[in-house]
């Protein structure tokens, strides 16, 4: 668990630095990408890769678009200041939340705020952009040795019920991505229904039947939790429960 630790504690460190920056600079935005990528680090690894991948990329094409003269500084902190600085999760239930080519209103605000940072200048967004590349190489290494103590926990659980249906719940669908892929890798394949904020209606309860029958477990968002009955499930995990290594 010492590479977790490291990784938790580097990550951790780089949120810190830069929700405090944002604050000084009145780079909301920035600020609140720092809170959601440390909720994501708390979430699973493969949540906090896929951020970190992104916000790498998005940092690249600012550098980029600086460097070809399409964009100045005064550009960029126009472009910040469009940002959202308040959390859609924060005033909508999952329910509630539009869903535009299949993502829910928190995800595509959740992929807007990976570009949010509080640099001012092409230097700064240069750093920035190797502290985070520094960042996805850590988590990347820690992601593919497939040992995350979160998920041998759960594991753990599941192994001492059997014969229970389980009703794993993320906020985040990059966890529940990982999570359906490493428990059809220990076997379940067939077994695992999901439930997603981008599925319509019809989909939820295809999904909620085949739990109900077939499935021993479902891997959902909190979009499970509006309109479906579940109550014949008797264990709930709540995956994202903030887990320092």
């Amino acid at each position: 668990e010492g590479q977790e630790q490291d990784l938790y504690n580097q990550v951790t460190d780089y949120c810190e630095t830069h929700f405090d920056r944002a604050a000084q600079r009145n780079r909301s935005a920035a600020g609140l990408a720092m809170s959601i990528l440390q909720r994501r680090l708390a979430s699973s690894t493969w949540a906090l890769l896929k951020s970190l991948e992104r916000r790498e990329q998005k940092l690249a094409a600012a550098i980029h678009e600086i460097e070809a003269g399409l964009l100045d500084e005064s550009g960029l902190a126009a472009g910040q200041q469009s940002l959202p600085t308040t959390s859609v999760r924060d005033t909508k239930t999952s329910d509630e939340e539009e869903i535009v080519e299949g993502l829910e209103e928190g995800e595509r605000e959740d992929q807007q705020l990976e570009g949010a940072t509080d640099a001012t200048t092409l230097a700064e967004l240069g750093i920035e952009r190797t502290e985070v590349q520094r960042l996805v190489g850590l988590a990347r290494q820690l992601y593919s040795q497939e040992q995350e103590s979160k998920f041998e926990r759960l594991w753990d659980a599941l192994t001492a019920y059997p014969d229970t249906k389980v009703l794993i719940f993320t906020e985040f669908r990059d966890t529940l991505d990982f999570l359906v892929g490493r428990l059809e890798a220990k076997g379940l394949t067939g077994k695992i229904a999901q439930i997603h904020g981008g599925m319509d209606y019809r989909a939820r309860e295809v999904q909620t039947e085949f739990f109900r029958a077939d499935a021993r477990i479902l891997v959902a968002t909190d979009a499970a939790g509006e309109g479906i009955n579940l109550q014949f499930c008797w264990l709930l995990v709540n995956y994202d429960i903030p887990w320092n290594p």
